[in-house]
């Protein structure tokens, strides 16, 4: 390998200035009341803290994805549910008229 494996991609050696001066910011999107994603600065949260926030707020976000699929299954099979019926109505009508053509039919 190399001797210059740690210089970035565009050969310009980061100094220690421009790397000590980089902060490290963390933001969290939350849910509130009307659904809309607000995001809420923490700043001093430990790293488990962190995790414990983040699952969270992906557990809650997992609940309302599936709750949504869930409901958009149920009216898919409502919707499937009523064109069975329809249908079965339908193939009984159209029965019920090719016996009556059968019936008047002329014998030849």
């Amino acid at each position: 390998m190399s001797s210059n494996f740690l210089i970035p991609p565009n050969r310009f050696p980061l100094s220690d200035t421009v790397i000590g001066s980089v902060v490290r910011r963390v933001a969290f999107f939350h849910f509130d009341d009307n659904n809309v994603f607000t995001v809420t600065r923490m700043a001093s949260w430990t790293k488990r803290g962190r995790k414990v926030m983040v699952s969270a707020g992906r557990r809650e976000r997992c609940r309302m994805n599936q709750a949504r699929y869930r409901q958009r299954q149920g009216k898919h099979i409502d919707n499937l549910n009523d064109s069975i019926q329809q249908l079965r109505k339908e193939a009984a009508h159209l029965e019920a008229q090719r016996q009556l053509g059968i019936r008047n039919a002329p014998a030849d």
